[in-house]
């Protein structure tokens, strides 16, 4: 019965790719992992990825979530379902923070905001590290 429990939770897992040459993407990942902790998130560095390349281009400006099924969330929409994952202490409060950016007004300037934010990055060159 172990093992096909061990099964079913392989397959639940969510892929979250991110840009490796991205200051801001890194600093990101390491507010996700330290205080967000999403259950189940294997963290994906996209200079690693083996994406499509029209995949992984647009990887490159908005954050990709693979889910379970196989389906794609970007940007704004992966920070949704990423604090619903959470499994830290401040749980709740990610959840609560989750259930409001679906609301209307909040999910218009939450993607606003995104798009702006993510157009305007910088990339870095192999001297990025998460340390």
């Amino acid at each position: 019965m172990n093992h096909n429990l061990q099964r079913v939770n392989e397959k639940k897992v969510y892929e979250l790719y991110y840009d490796d040459f991205c200051p801001l993407c890194l600093s990101t990942i390491k507010f996700l992992n330290k205080f967000v902790k999403p259950s189940r998130t294997v963290f994906k560095p996209l200079s690693q990825a083996s994406l499509s390349p029209h995949i992984k281009d647009k990887a490159l400006s908005e954050m990709l979530l693979i889910l379970p099924d196989k389906s794609y969330l970007w940007g704004y929409y992966t920070y949704r379902k990423i604090f619903l994952l959470s499994s830290s202490r401040y749980k709740i409060i990610f959840n609560l923070i989750s259930i409001l950016m679906k609301f209307p007004p909040i999910n218009f300037i939450g993607k606003y905001i995104y798009k702006i934010v993510s157009n305007s990055r910088i990339r870095c060159d192999d001297s990025c590290s998460l340390d």
